[in-house]
């Protein structure tokens, strides 16, 4: 009898489980944005959110909760019911978090399930007009001439630009001197103005002083070179295998069942691949770059270890 009612309870929670996978979503869907309105997060959030409500017909509520480099929004989401209802947008930052903040609210591999890739941004290397070189072959040779002379700004420790840059200095076996500003846009200010010798630098924000001559581009850092900036090398092409780009994507709590991930996937697939959405993420510098579940878990594990190491040669610390 024992048994039986074991087999029979086994039964009903698999047609339970199913039954919810089926119905899911019936109610509105939480979309977490890890940041403060108007960074690239939020775009992303903004832009895919709409197109998932029209697939999956419910709402999709972009909620921002900015704060700790992204930790208070990401470990919202890690502590809520996996039950497909709270989903985060996060970012190449969460690779780096866990290697400068002291103690880390979540484990990212264990708390969260990664869904989706969206897409990849590759950085432009740009330098201030003065700085006498045109490739990268050229600024390597500036600065092993001149240890230490060289600066570079980023928007603070653990940031793209900073991991961009000491990935560099790390693989050419550079001496450039690191000056952290608050946000992107000090930086910028202080590039223009000489302050600071280069920067590696988003798309939009590089590319309107580059056209205006007020900086000065010499490559991009994706695998190969970027269709929008065709004459701009990568700086793989003089020294092979370098590679850093930010990358988005949709992660939900750690035990989402198979069914609704699917269902997640499958709408995202379909609001990426429409021609809407891959021209506004291109006017924003970003290539749509759809990857599953399981390659998408593996992408960020890699992730993770990559920016450990360049965070442990770098000796990089919180600001």
């Amino acid at each position: 009898m024992r048994k039986v009612e074991i087999g029979l309870f086994v039964v009903a929670f698999f047609w339970a489980s199913s039954g919810f996978s089926q119905a899911y979503p019936t109610k509105a869907i939480r979309l977490v944005v890890p940041s403060a309105p108007g960074g690239a997060n939020d775009f992303m959030a903004r832009l895919i959110g709409p197109g998932l409500s029209d697939v999956l017909g419910e709402s999709v509520v972009v909620d921002n909760r900015g704060g700790a480099g992204g930790n208070i929004g990401s470990d919202i989401v890690a502590k809520s019911p996996a039950d497909g209802y709270t989903l985060l947008l996060g970012s190449t930052q969460m690779t780096v978090n866990p290697h400068i903040h002291p103690k880390m609210p979540y484990d990212l591999m264990k708390d969260l399930y990664a869904i989706a890739r969206l897409g990849t941004s590759s950085a432009v290397l740009v330098v201030h007009p003065s700085v006498p070189v045109q490739t990268v072959k050229d600024l390597i040779a500036l600065a092993k001439a001149q240890p230490g002379a060289l600066t570079y700004a980023s928007s603070g420790s653990g940031s793209a630009s900073n991991i961009a840059t000491e990935m560099f200095k790390t693989r050419a076996g550079l001496d450039i001197r690191h000056i952290p500003f608050k946000g992107n846009g000090p930086a910028y200010i202080a590039l223009m103005s000489g302050e600071v010798s280069l920067i590696f630098g988003n798309k939009p924000g590089s590319m309107p002083h580059v056209q205006s001559g007020r900086l000065k581009a010499i490559a991009v850092t994706g695998p190969k070179r970027d269709p929008a900036l065709p004459n701009l090398p990568t700086i793989a092409e003089f020294l092979p295998g370098f590679e850093t780009r930010t990358w988005w994507g949709v992660f939900g709590p750690a035990g989402l069942s198979d069914g609704v991930v699917k269902k997640i996937y499958s709408a995202i697939t379909k609001v990426v691949a429409t021609p809407q959405v891959q021209q506004r993420m291109a006017n924003v510098g970003g290539d749509p770059a759809l990857m599953g579940p399981g390659e998408f878990k593996t992408f960020v594990r890699e992730e993770l270890r990559k920016h450990a190491d360049v965070v442990k040669r770098a000796r990089l610390k919180l600001d």
